[in-house]
C-alpha cells in the first residue's frame, strides 16, 4: 500500500476504504511516495528545476495537499471514534500512522513546506496519542 492509493480512494469519494488505506500504509516502504512526485524532491532540487517545471510541481502539490489535508483529518477523527468507543488499540493505530506520515513528511528531503505540515501533523498526531491511556 502507498500514499497515492489512499489519495486515489479518498478523491473517488471512497472515504473509509482511504482511510483504511492510509492505515494500512508501511511508513519505511521507500515507495510509499511513489506517484507522487512533489513528494519526491528537495527544495534544492525544485530551486534547480526550469520554472515551468516548478510551476506544473507546484500546480500537483496543491492539488495533493487539497486532499491529503481532510484525509489526514479524517484519519485522527477516526481515530477519536475509537477511542470513544473504548478501542484502544484501533484509535492508537490511526494515531500513529498520522505520526509516521508527518515523519516521512518531516524529512529534509522533501520541500520546506511539506516538512511543515509534517512537523504539524506529528504534533497534532501524538497529542491525540497522549490522551490514550
Amino acid at each position: 500500500m502507498i500514499l497515492s492509493d489512499a489519495i486515489a480512494s479518498w478523491k473517488s469519494g471512497e472515504k473509509e476504504k482511504a482511510v483504511e488505506q492510509f492505515v494500512a500504509i508501511r511508513w519505511n516502504d521507500p515507495a510509499v511516495f511513489a506517484n507522487i512526485p512533489c513528494m519526491n524532491l528537495s527544495e534544492n532540487r525544485f530551486m534547480a528545476l526550469p520554472r515551468d517545471e516548478q510551476s506544473q510541481i507546484s500546480t500537483e502539490g496543491i492539488e495533493l495537499w487539497s486532499s491529503l489535508k481532510p484525509l489526514v483529518r479524517q484519519v485522527l477523527s477516526n481515530g477519536d471514534r475509537a477511542l470513544a468507543s473504548g478501542d484502544k488499540a484501533a484509535a492508537k493505530l490511526h494515531y500513529q500512522a498520522a505520526v509516521h506520515l508527518g515523519k516521512a513528511l518531516s524529512s529534509p528531503e522533501t520541500l520546506q513546506l511539506t516538512q511543515l505540515y509534517g512537523k504539524a501533523v506529528v504534533v497534532w498526531a501524538q497529542e491525540k496519542m497522549a490522551t490514550v491511556k
